[in-house]
């Protein structure tokens, strides 16, 4: 039976996911709209699949249920000018092991562009870092905005809610903090890692602001670059970052 009415129930559940942050995380799900990306998880996780909803006809090979709507009704539900004619609702796990886990993770602190958020996530997943802690004003990974930037990689990645307790309790004590600075001293070329590191990546206009990380013991490095620009874009710095810490692994491929 195709849904043809906007003000049906799984559609109104679609909705509120796609614009309450809050319901996202109640129900512990968001909503995926590329083709693509949908068949990539159908292929690798497809338990996290929670239901796919279409337009179309419906090409992937797929074992969760499966909901045929109007095109008008997926015109309301899509956050996109040209939606495909399909979305998923995916599962979104939360962290299943402790942040002290993992060699090197990423902080974002007060990032707020959810597309900045996306475009490193999906950094991240391209540079194997596993895990990544969001500060108090960040935007949320599963904003439909983050979502469709990362190419739908959220799912590889672990996100933390990191607050002062466990920044004291498990950041300080386990990990090597790294923040960058135009101001400092050391390059990126030069920086010696002594063990497990947490790279701390600024808000976009304001750069590092939480307290408990600004008065915390760190290590400054700066990515060097020409006088004509004072600053990188958050996200293409993650790249570079993520490209330097993998170096490593490509020498041994």
């Amino acid at each position: 039976m195709i849904i043809t009415s906007k003000q049906n129930p799984l559609i109104l559940h679609i909705k509120k996911l796609q614009i309450d942050k809050g319901y996202r995380a109640k129900n512990n799900q968001y909503i995926l709209e590329n083709p693509k990306n949908i068949a990539d998880i159908l292929a690798t996780y497809p338990h996290l699949v929670f239901q796919i909803i279409h337009s179309i006809p419906l090409t992937l090979s797929c074992s969760a249920p499966t909901q045929e709507v109007s095109s008008q009704v997926m015109e309301h539900a899509s956050t996109l000018k040209n939606p495909p004619g399909v979305l998923a609702i995916i599962t979104h796990i939360a962290p299943m092991i402790p942040i002290t886990s993992h060699p090197n993770i990423w902080v974002l602190d007060q990032v707020s562009d959810p597309s900045n958020i996306g475009a490193i996530i999906r950094n991240a997943v391209a540079f194997n870092i596993k895990a990544i802690l969001f500060t108090a004003g960040s935007a949320d990974p599963t904003h439909p905005k983050s979502v469709q930037a990362s190419a739908g990689q959220v799912h590889q990645i672990a996100c933390y809610t990191c607050t002062q307790d466990l920044w004291k309790t498990q950041i300080m004590p386990n990990f090597q903090v790294i923040t960058l600075d135009t101001n400092a001293s050391i390059p990126l070329s030069q920086l010696t890692q002594n063990g497990p590191t947490a790279f701390v990546f600024g808000s976009e206009g304001e750069g590092i602001v939480t307290d408990y990380i600004l008065n915390s013991p760190r290590t400054n490095i700066y990515i060097p670059m020409t006088p004509n620009i004072d600053s990188l874009n958050v996200a293409t710095t993650s790249g570079i970052i993520g490209y330097y810490l993998f170096k490593p692994f490509i020498s041994l491929q």
